[in-house]
Parts: C-alpha cells; sequence; structure tokens
C-alpha cells in the first residue's frame, strides 16, 4: 500500500480536516501536530486547516485561529444541543465572534437549546451586513421558548432578504421566531431548505418561497403552520431536483395540502410524520392520500420497493386509545436510522389502525411483489391487525411486548393465535426470528410463549387435521423478558465475522497484568481458530510481567519477534510478582532497546535496584520508549544529604525522542543544570522527589509546551526563593494535581501556570502553620485570578457533588471536597475537583467555607451537595454550607460525649426550627452512625425523624417551610444496636427506604 506520507499535501489537508470534532479542535490539532515533524509544519502552515472557529475553544485560542487562517473563509460553530458544553455563551459568542467576521464567514451553524432570545439580534445584523461568501446558515432553537415567549400580537424579527447572500447553498431555521417579508427570501439558488417550528410564517408564504426556490434537492417543512391554508393552491410547483422531501409533524389536512401543490418526480427519500384529526373510523383511508395527490403515487410505489430492511412499528401511547404506526423503509443495518427511503408515522386512534392498513395493503401495495417486512407491535394486541399485514405482507421477523397492565390470568391473545393453527394455515409461516418482551408483573406469560414455541416447532405424535401449510423453521428466538422494551429485531453479527486486527485488539484488552499466561490459555481453548490467531499474532505476545516465570517469558519474547515490547512489574496490591526485582531487572536490560513502555511499581524503596536500569538507560538510549513509570516508597529526606550524588540524573531522558509519559514517584534523583528536555511529553508525574527544587521544575515545564496531565507533589517542600518572572502557558493541560504542599507553595505553581483548558484539578495543601484569620486570603491569591474562571466551570461540573468534614485524632480537621461522576463505594481516585485541606480549627473551616461561597456564581442556581460529618459537630459550619448549597444528603457520625444528658448539637439543629424556618429543608438521604459509647444519641436522632416528618409532632408558630419527605435513612451501627434503631425508623417512616447494614452499596 502507498505510504501515507506519499499523499498530495493537499489530499492530506483534507483528510486532517475531515478527522476534527468541532468540539475539541485544539486537541486534535496538537495530536496531529505530536506524529511527526512534517505533520507539524503542514498542520502550522496549512491556514484551510484554521478556518473552523468553534465555541468549545477559548478566545486566545479562537484569535490563534484566526490569524493562521489568514484571509480564507471560516466556518463558525455554537452547538449545545448535547455533549461538551462551549466555552463562551451563545449571546456573548455572537457579540465577539459572529458579528465581526460576517464578511468572511462561509457557513455558521448555531444549535443551542438554552439562550433562545440571542438569535433576534442576529438576524437583524444579517439584514444590515452583505455576508458575500456565505453558503451555509443554520439556527437551531427550541419551539417551546417561542410558544412561551411571543403571543398571538406578538412582532417576532424578520428573515433577512436572503437574495444578499448569492452563494447560499443551505438554509435551515427551527425553533426561531421571526417572520418574513412580503418580498419573500429570494432564494433562488438554494439547494437545502429546512423551516421548523418558524413563528409566523403560513403555508401562502411558504409556497412563495418554493416558488422562487427551481433548484432544492432537499426540503424539510414542519409543525408549524398548524393549521391548512384558506384556499387550494391554484398552481402546482415543479421542483424537479428534488430528492429529500420531509413533512413533520403535521395534521393530515396540512399534509396534503403540500403534497397536491408539490411535484417531485425524482423524490428518492421521503418522510412523513402526520396526525389524524378526530375523524369517523371510515374516513381515515380517504384522508391519507386524497385524490389530488395521485402524482405521488408513482413515487410511493417505487420507494415502497427500496430498502434493504423494512420495519413496521405499532405501537400503543400512554394509557389512552391513541396509537402510533410507523413504517420505515432503510438500508441501516444496525443502530437507529437516520436516513430512510420512506418513512410513514401516523399518530391515530387504535380503532382507525385498521384502516391504515388496509390503505397500505390496497392503495400502495397492490401490484406489487410481495416484501418481507419486520413487524414489532409494543402493547398492542389487535391479532386481527397482525393478520391483516400477514395478508398484504411477508412478516419474516415479530418483535412482540407484552403491556404492564395485562391481566396476569388472561393469556395473550398475541400468543394463544400464533400456537393454534386456523382452518386455512399456522399463522406467520414465514417466521424467522422472534422477540420476546414483558415487564416484570407478566410472568405467567412466559409459559404461554414457551408453550407456543412447543406447539409450533416442535414434532408431535398427534397432528391437527386442519394444518394445511407446514411452518417454515425458525431461526433464531430472542428472549427480552424484564426489559423495559423489546429490543431491536437485528441479526447481531458473529465474533468470527470481525478483522483479525480488531480481534487482537481486543484480545489485547481482556489480558491482565498479572495472569498473562492464563489469560492467553484461556482464548486458546476456546476453538482452534482461536488458538491458532493467539499463538501466531505476535501483538498478543509483546507484554511481558514479572508474574509469570523465566521460561514463559522467554516464550513470549520469542513469539513477539521483533515488535516493541512493553515490560511490568508491579507489586502495588495483588498477587506476588514470582520473580525479584533484582533478578527481573537483570533478566529485562538487554531488552531495553525494544521497550515500548516500563512499568515498574512496588512499596519499597528501589534506588539501589534501579541503579543498572539507569545507567543501562544513560548508556544504550531506548528509542522506542514512550512510556516511563518508575514508582517506589519515598525515602526519608535526611537519607541523602546535600552533598550526596543520587544514583540518577533525570536529565538524560531528552534521549528518549518518542517519550509521552513519565512518572516519577518516591525515587532519588537530581536535575542537572540544563534541565529536562521534554518537549513532547504529554503526561508528566514527579512526586516525591529527591533534591529537586520549585525552579528545576518550573525549568521542566517551560520546555513542555504540550503537556496534557502534570502532577506535583510532597517535593520541594520549602518556597521558592523569588516569585517566577513570567507566567509558563500550557495551553493542552486538562489535568492538574498538586499533592500535599504547604499552601504558599501550592499557589507559587498556580500563580506561574496557566491552564486555561483545565478540566480536572486536585489540590492538597496544609494550613496548620497559618493564624485562624488569614486561612480565607491564603487560598487563592490575586496573583492567581486566571484560575478563578476555571475554578468556578469546575465547581458546575460532576455528578456527584461530595464534601467530607472530618476531625482527626491528632486534633486537625481535614476539608474535603470532591466533585466527581463515579457512584462510588468508597474513595474516589478520579474527580473532576479535588480540594484537600488539614487545618487547624472549626474557625479555619468557616473561612474555607466562605470562601468556597464567594467562588460559586451567586447568580446561578444553588448546587446540591452530599455532606458528611464525622466526629466535628459545628452546627454554625452546616448551616453555612447550607446558605451557599443545598444539602441533599447528609452523613453525621456521632462523638461520645463526656455528659450522656447531653443531646448532640447537630440532631438538636435539625429537630427544632427557627425564626427562618427548618434547617436543611430539601434533605433527602440521612446516614446516622455514633461511637459505641454514644448510644444516648440514638433516642435523640429518633426524636428528631418524628419531630421533622411526622403530622403528629406538635406544630410550633415559627415552623416557615415544613422539609421535603426524606428518601431514605441509613443507620450504621453495631449489629444489636442497628436491629432496634432500623426498627424504630421504620415504625416512624413506614414508606422510607431503610437498608441494612449488610447491604452494602456505598455511603449513601
Amino acid at each position: 500500500m502507498t505510504s501515507i506520507q506519499d499523499l498530495p499535501v493537499e489530499l492530506l489537508t483534507y483528510i486532517f480536516r475531515l478527522s476534527f470534532d468541532i468540539t475539541s479542535l485544539q486537541r486534535d490539532r496538537c495530536r496531529l501536530s505530536l506524529v511527526c515533524h512534517s505533520w507539524r509544519d503542514l498542520v502550522q502552515e496549512s491556514a484551510y486547516l484554521w478556518t473552523e472557529i468553534s465555541a468549545h475553544d477559548n478566545i486566545q485560542y479562537r484569535e490563534r485561529s484566526l490569524d493562521k487562517s489568514k484571509d480564507l473563509s471560516i466556518d463558525i460553530y455554537y452547538f449545545f444541543p448535547s455533549g461538551p458544553r462551549p466555552r463562551t455563551g451563545l449571546s456573548s459568542f455572537i457579540k465577539q465572534v459572529v458579528t465581526p467576521l460576517l464578511r468572511r464567514s462561509r457557513s455558521i451553524f448555531l444549535t443551542t437549546q438554552l439562550e433562545r432570545n440571542s438569535f433576534p439580534p442576529l438576524l437583524v445584523e444579517l439584514q444590515s451586513k452583505s455576508a458575500l461568501r456565505l453558503e451555509s446558515l443554520i439556527l437551531e432553537g427550541s419551539p417551546g421558548h417561542i410558544d412561551r415567549s411571543y403571543g398571538p400580537g406578538a412582532n417576532p424579527p424578520q428573515l433577512p432578504d436572503m437574495s444578499a447572500f448569492p452563494k447560499l447553498r443551505r438554509l435551515q431555521i427551527d425553533g426561531i421566531a421571526c417572520k418574513l417579508s412580503p418580498r419573500g427570501l429570494g432564494l433562488r439558488n438554494i439547494l437545502s431548505l429546512k423551516l421548523i417550528n418558524v413563528l409566523g410564517v403560513s403555508a401562502e408564504q411558504l409556497l412563495d418561497v418554493l416558488r422562487s426556490s427551481p433548484y432544492l434537492e432537499s426540503l424539510e417543512l414542519g409543525r408549524k403552520p398548524v393549521t391548512c391554508p384558506v384556499q387550494p393552491a391554484l398552481t402546482q410547483i415543479h421542483l424537479p431536483h428534488l430528492t429529500t422531501l420531509h413533512l413533520r409533524f403535521m395534521t393530515v389536512p396540512v399534509s396534503n395540502f403540500f403534497l397536491s401543490t408539490i411535484h417531485a418526480p425524482n423524490c428518492s427519500e421521503l418522510s412523513i410524520c402526520a396526525d389524524f384529526p378526530p375523524l369517523p373510523d371510515d374516513a381515515v383511508r380517504g384522508s391519507l392520500f386524497t385524490s389530488s395527490t395521485n402524482h405521488f403515487t408513482p413515487v410511493l410505489r417505487t420507494l415502497l420497493t427500496r430498502g434493504r430492511y423494512k420495519d413496521i412499528k405499532i405501537s400503543k401511547l400512554g394509557s389512552g386509545m391513541r396509537g402510533q404506526f410507523v413504517l420505515r423503509f432503510h438500508d441501516w443495518e444496525r443502530g437507529w436510522p437516520t436516513s430512510h427511503a420512506i418513512k410513514l408515522d401516523f399518530s391515530l386512534n387504535s380503532t382507525q389502525m385498521e384502516e391504515a392498513v388496509r390503505w397500505l395493503g390496497e392503495y400502495l401495495l397492490r401490484d406489487l411483489p410481495e416484501i418481507s417486512i419486520r413487524l414489532r407491535m409494543n402493547r398492542f394486541e389487535d391479532v386481527h391487525i397482525m393478520n391483516l399485514l400477514d395478508s398484504y405482507t411477508k412478516i419474516t421477523h415479530l418483535g412482540f411486548r407484552v403491556p404492564s397492565n395485562h391481566g396476569p390470568i388472561m393469556s395473550n391473545s398475541i400468543l394463544v393465535q400464533m400456537a393454534q393453527p386456523t382452518q386455512l394455515r399456522w399463522p406467520l409461516t414465514n417466521l424467522e426470528v422472534f422477540v420476546y418482551g414483558a415487564p416484570k408483573d407478566a410472568k405467567p406469560h412466559d409459559e404461554a410463549m414457551l408453550d407456543m414455541l412447543r406447539r409450533r416447532y416442535m414434532s408431535r405424535a398427534e397432528e391437527p387435521d386442519n394444518e394445511r401449510i407446514r411452518l417454515r423453521p425458525i431461526k433464531r428466538p430472542q428472549l427480552i423478558n424484564r426489559t423495559p422494551t423489546a429490543q431491536s429485531m437485528e441479526r447481531m453479527t458473529s465474533i468470527q465475522d470481525l478483522p483479525i486486527e480488531l480481534l487482537v485488539y481486543i484480545f489485547r484488552l481482556s489480558f491482565d497484568i498479572t495472569s498473562l499466561q492464563r489469560d492467553r490459555c484461556r482464548l486458546g481453548l476456546v476453538c482452534h481458530s482461536w488458538r491458532d490467531l493467539v499463538q501466531k499474532s505476535p501483538s498478543l505476545w509483546t507484554e511481558i510481567s514479572a508474574h509469570d516465570n523465566i521460561h514463559y517469558i522467554e516464550t513470549s519474547l520469542t513469539r513477539s519477534k521483533d515488535l516493541p515490547i512493553d515490560i511490568y512489574y508491579l507489586l502495588s496490591d495483588g498477587p506476588v510478582p514470582r520473580i525479584r526485582l533484582i533478578s527481573y531487572i537483570e533478566q529485562v536490560t538487554p531488552l531495553l532497546s525494544r521497550s515500548r513502555s516500563i512499568s515498574v511499581i512496588t512499596l519499597s524503596s528501589i534506588n539501589n535496584l534501579l541503579k543498572r536500569l539507569l545507567v543501562e538507560l544513560q548508556s544504550n538510549p531506548a528509542l522506542l520508549l514512550e512510556s516511563l513509570i518508575l514508582k517506589g516508597w519515598p525515602m526519608p529526606r535526611w537519607s541523602f544529604a546535600a552533598e550526596a550524588d543520587p544514583p540518577w540524573q533525570l536529565s538524560e531522558i531528552s534521549a528518549f525522542p518518542k517519550l509521552r509519559r513519565l512518572e516519577i514517584e518516591g525515587i532519588c534523583c537530581k536535575l542537572s543544570p540544563p534541565g529536562l528536555q521534554l518537549h513532547n511529553v504529554l503526561s508528566l508525574n514527579l512526586v516525591d522527589i529527591v533534591n529537586v527544587s520549585a525552579e528545576q521544575l518550573l525549568d521542566v515545564l517551560q520546555n513542555s509546551p504540550y503537556l496534557e496531565t502534570l502532577g506535583l507533589g510532597q517535593s520541594p517542600v520549602a518556597c521558592p526563593a523569588h516569585t517566577a518572572l513570567s507566567p509558563i502557558h500550557l495551553p493542552h493541560l486538562t489535568t492538574l494535581r498538586l499533592v500535599l504542599m504547604p499552601i504558599h507553595v501550592s499557589n507559587f505553581f498556580l500563580s506561574t501556570i496557566h491552564a486555561p483548558n483545565c478540566s480536572e484539578l486536585d489540590i492538597s495543601s496544609d494550613f496548620r502553620g497559618l493564624p485562624d484569620d488569614v486561612v480565607n486570603g491564603s487560598l487563592f491569591t490575586s496573583s492567581t485570578n486566571h484560575f478563578t474562571p476555571v475554578l468556578r466551570t469546575l465547581l458546575t461540573r460532576g455528578r456527584y457533588k461530595d464534601i467530607d468534614i472530618t476531625s482527626t485524632s491528632a486534633g486537625n480537621i481535614r476539608f474535603l471536597l470532591q466533585f466527581h461522576d463515579s457512584d462510588r463505594k468508597g474513595p474516589v481516585s478520579l474527580a473532576v475537583l479535588q480540594l484537600d485541606f488539614t487545618l487547624n480549627s472549626a474557625r479555619q473551616i468557616e473561612e474555607t467555607v466562605r470562601w468556597l461561597g464567594n467562588c460559586l456564581q451567586r447568580d446561578g442556581p444553588k448546587i446540591s451537595i452530599r455532606l458528611r460529618m464525622k466526629r466535628f459537630e459545628d452546627v454554625h459550619i452546616m448551616d453555612l454550607l447550607d446558605s451557599y448549597t443545598t444539602i441533599t444528603h447528609l452523613g453525621f457520625r456521632a462523638a461520645s460525649l463526656p455528659d450522656p444528658t447531653i443531646s448532640n448539637s447537630i440532631l438538636l439543629r435539625m429537630a427544632h426550627p427557627t425564626q427562618l424556618g427548618w434547617p436543611l429543608t430539601n434533605l433527602e438521604v440521612f446516614v446516622y452512625a455514633a461511637a459505641e459509647d454514644a448510644e444516648s444519641q440514638d433516642e435523640a436522632m429518633l426524636d428528631m425523624l418524628r419531630r421533622r416528618y411526622t403530622s403528629s409532632s406538635e406544630g410550633l408558630g415559627n415552623e416557615g417551610i415544613r422539609p421535603r419527605p426524606i428518601k431514605r435513612v441509613r443507620v450504621c451501627l453495631d449489629d444489636s444496636r442497628s436491629d432496634y434503631i432500623i426498627g424504630e425508623v421504620q415504625k416512624i417512616l413506614p414508606e422510607v427506604e431503610t437498608p441494612w447494614p449488610e447491604d452494602h452499596r456505598g455511603i449513601w
């Protein structure tokens, strides 16, 4: 095959452009630049690759893109229907980017579910300026916002005259409040037009637009106008180039009006979604396609013969009489089809369904060859409809779901019909695939389904006399029982049909480093083809682990041939390696020139053991090395005096040109004056390194412009001698960890490092040496103001927001904030935001909480947090947190008190309202624990639940807003106390969930 380096520059640039993701342009361009020098030069010098401007990039990067794009036409994107949130609001983006760059714009793509009021100013701006280069204009908002914001007498903005945009070829307006001028749009050269949910546009105006657009290839209209025009169109509109027509969410009269007016003989993709008004059942067929739409009949009949997969779905909507009939003919082998040869989506009464099926069979399928369809019936059990469809078509796939409200005794009519032949034949004689679904309360129908399969497909001694036509053997019954909905009926691709490269990649992912021999053996025992694949694929033998014996390592090296290898020695937890570290290093030292990654992790000090390995790396550079991870147990700092010579010098890493990941932890080393040359490193972790100062680390960061992950910690332990002269810009940095540093050292690095795209931040600092009244001003100083936008953004992210306040046995207090997405059962290892502070007193905790409240955006909604207080019982801190946030989960552990008659202050506060109201009114989950000698607090906790949540408690005049009903109460005590407390809680709150202690579902 031709090397990718031999491709023409123009073609390679075009391929690069196709690989870009609009939500991560900066990351994608950076990754391409890191492949090789030629690709980096191509990305940096090709103006065509910088013409996309996205709201997901920061302002500085957008300005850089505009400079590099020179005078080429640009494409502007603001995309927020789903996925990552843009860094700039729509209003600001329109003012800062869209409006000033209209004259250079080739395409404008703005889609959002928020800030819909930003579109009218843009429409006014489009009227005043002429974008001579504009080829595509896409504006998509929300229809619900339009209906609420613009009443009958409102005056929405006017769509500009598109004749001012001579190159415009694509126009999509969805969910925008606007109106048409009497002159229309002037879209003579338009090729694709979409007008959905446009307020203030009538059917007659849309026809005028279509008459002036003779070259249309794609047309999509929908929802508005929702009323039928006053009079039929006098003349028909011929659109010979139209290939795609979508009429969405209209009533049947409006759909028929457009179908009778538009003539598109070359239409190859048709989609009609219509809602039937209240009509008599016998009038349904006559309302689908009237005599005025006869010119569409040839198009419909042609489309009905196309599409590899022909699906019909009949569903019952809700508990009423409404039903849905959906016909999709398409070529999509898997997943939900996004394009169809034909799609008909009708919403009608269940009693009108028969007339719709008859119209399909007698009007459209007449005189056509019998087609094979895949039928899904979701909570719809009309046997007559199924038989009627089987008479017009050939049903080869049947997906069937029993409704949840079906009687548990009465047999299902579909299963009964399929289990018994009629006088003519068995029903569905061509059935090949059967999918069965049922809810949890429909277990009796499982046996009926099994009985149906026995009657249809098992040989029996007695055969009915009326069994005229024998059944075709079923190919694949699929049972989807106890599931919310019946799954797809498509045949799954066999794993044997996967490409060998993909299968090898999957096998590689399944390997466990501590049991490579066992995992390869298990794969080889599945079948002959897998055994041959495992034995003959060198890429499956490139992992060398100390958990294997020496003979197996030699076998792996032989079978890996000349491929780069990955070397592992892991002794953190889990199985102990078979080979001692010193022997393993001697074994792998000759293999360093072949190494792609080296990972040595152990619980002991490895400085002396690594000496030979490090010397070998210095003398014979590993040109293939991409990852180097060395982690040992940190040695005491007094073990190495200032004049001691550590066994390794970090500066030699510059001899590894392909190195992308470097993690050094607990290793004694030093830096030479030139520092580290880590120009291409993406991930750097330097923790517990002896003899490395802050100034040396800054030199390392200045030479690492493409860093994406950075971890620094514990060393250096002293504040730098002077403040950094210039900031270090790391635009690609997304993860930053500053571990176990004094607060002034953390602030030094935060003031020096500028990472505007940081999406994961972990800071752990010690405040114990500071007075109580200066804590607030020590967290983030004025020199770290550039991190405030990043911090405020991270405070809004994370599905779970946890704050733990713990009083330690040493008399200190730990404040731990973790915002993360993992439903943890223990400590979280990866968080979007983690702040871990060690403090002296409750006053310092108060200052920390006040600082946190100042960081939260006061104009936005309060964030919901889960609060744990362990042996910390300061009521003021709890109330202060509740004023800045919404506490929905409270985990509380009562400490032992010297006087058992004194009630716990937290329980007292929760049991009695103040003049302002009840505390923690939004509490949903309460977790209670207490020390062994704090049994007196159990009754106080039960009394608190009675006062807060039972109507029998005495009402107080100053109650204010009653607390929201609690959902779960969890008790974490010893067995004897837990049984009693849980029983009492169930008596007080019988509707509340009270899990037992052995129900291990995490903290909450």
